[in-house]
């Protein structure tokens, strides 16, 4: 809503006759009093930081990773390539001999490996035919040895039990007795006491012979026990052989030997392969082939990090770049992908949408000591009139407000705390409204009341 100002009936006197006579001069002379309007209108408000920018358009500078002759080129600048196009090509005879001995090398190397995997394999088999063997012996010496002492076990407990001399000499006493013949008697006794001496002497003889064999059989018992103390030879040839399968089965040297040979083969052709395959330069992405270096017959050096100059050299369209310089005050106030926006005056492009891609962290500092850091943008929908170098006018923004309504704040002046705008009539007379502005990016400030969208504000030309 517009609002009039009142005024004391003097001062609207003198106003009104200074307005008359303000009037006058200007319907005599339209140049004799020159002011300049901006209409009000409606738009986006960016806050944010400004700086001069300059596009770039990226290309890639492309050379062999090999070294070699060219004998090819295949492209012409100006030519538009897809991705993985060959560009130029360098003499691959020997990359290709080269090739050839890596693949042989390899089969070689699988070919003995093969072999000492069949050698290890007949090894293990044969030292597990051994670990059998003992292991069968093992079992027959322990079986053995509990039957040899059961058996005489029950030898001499047979002898202790029944022997059948003793018996019969004993017989022979009785019927002797009962004939009361003292010289029957007497030999019965005699025969009775040779056969139990005879009888001792054999338990006695037994049992001398159950020493080693009770000794062994103690021995097997404990070792079938797990007993640490008891070792028998048996069981020595046993656990050293079955060591020694082990140990082959998990490991044997000569395999693993012959591993690395064939890994360290397969990295070599794998080498030769990628030498070989960029004897063809190629495009890594679609483009534009800004510049050829170089003739067929140079001798060209493998690329390295600190090489700057490509034989081709190669744009990437759709994609174009701005760098402005923003000083150290300003560049924490910018992050990665921060909206931007970007005015082309050469092409009268205004306010185009890009984001931040990059911001260095390596300083430059002038002669004055300003230190300024570098900060690249893309532009999200490039022109394709837009050219490598042109100089642009960035904004990157802090805060936007779309849609509001704008006013130019040369239009805004303040009298007594309060903001007013001097407005151009229909009929030409100048009326002085207060208004209420809001943010403003030092330019353009936000109508918030008091003037409508079309309205004429004065902006230069008048003493306000």
């Amino acid at each position: 809503m517009r609002r009039s100002v009142k005024v004391p009936v003097v001062l609207l006197l003198l106003t009104s006759i200074l307005i008359s006579t303000a009037a006058c001069a200007s319907d005599t002379s339209a140049d004799s009093v020159k002011i300049a309007t901006q209409a009000v209108k409606q738009g986006d408000l960016l806050i944010g930081l400004y700086a001069d920018g300059r596009v770039s358009m990226p290309t890639s500078q492309l050379n062999f990773d090999v070294t070699g002759k060219v004998t090819e080129i295949l492209v012409t600048t100006g030519q538009t390539v897809a991705a993985g196009d060959p560009l130029a090509r360098i003499d691959a005879s020997e990359l290709a001999a080269a090739l050839t001995t890596a693949q042989l090398n390899v089969a070689k190397a699988e070919e003995s490996l093969s072999e000492a995997i069949k050698s290890r394999n007949y090894t293990i088999s044969t030292e597990e035919i051994r670990l059998i063997s003992l292991e069968r012996e093992l079992y027959d010496s322990q079986k053995t040895a509990i039957e040899a002492y059961n058996q005489e076990i029950l030898k001499i407990n047979y002898l202790i039990n029944s022997d059948l001399t003793v018996a019969n000499a004993e017989v022979a006493l009785e019927i002797a007795e009962e004939t009361d013949d003292d010289l029957a008697i007497e030999k019965a006794q005699i025969a009775l006491e040779t056969a139990i001496a005879t009888r001792d002497y054999n338990i006695a003889l037994e049992q001398q012979k159950l020493i080693p064999i009770e000794r062994t059989y103690l021995e097997v018992q404990a070792e079938i026990a797990n007993n640490p103390a008891i070792y028998t030879k048996e069981s020595q040839d046993y656990d050293i052989q079955k060591i020694k399968v082990d140990y082959l089965r998990s490991s044997d040297a000569a395999v693993t030997t012959a591993q690395f040979g064939v890994e360290d083969a397969k990295a070599r052709l794998t080498e030769a392969q990628s030498a070989f395959d960029n004897s063809t330069l190629k495009a890594p992405f679609a483009g534009v082939i800004k510049a050829v270096n170089g003739d067929v017959g140079d001798l060209v050096a493998a690329a390295t990090p600190t090489t700057t100059t490509g034989l081709i050299t190669l744009s990437e369209p759709g994609k174009v770049l701005v760098t402005a310089s923003i000083t150290e005050t300003d560049i924490s106030d910018l992050k990665v992908d921060q909206a931007m926006r970007i005015t082309v005056d050469a092409l009268a492009l205004v306010n185009q949408a890009g984001r931040i891609t990059e911001i260095s962290t390596v300083p430059k500092i002038d002669s004055t000591g300003i230190v300024t850091y570098l900060v690249t943008g893309s532009f999200d929908a490039p022109d394709e009139r837009i050219l490598d170098g042109m100089t642009t006018f960035v904004t990157y923004i802090k805060k936007e407000k779309q849609a509001v309504l704008l006013v130019s704040n040369k239009a805004i002046f303040i009298e007594e705390n309060q903001q007013y705008a001097m407005v151009q009539l229909d009929d030409g007379t100048l009326e002085k409204r207060p208004v209420s502005c809001g943010l403003t990016n030092g330019t353009v400030s936000e109508v918030i009341t008091g003037l409508v969208a079309g309205e004429k504000v004065v902006t230069s030309g008048l003493d306000k």
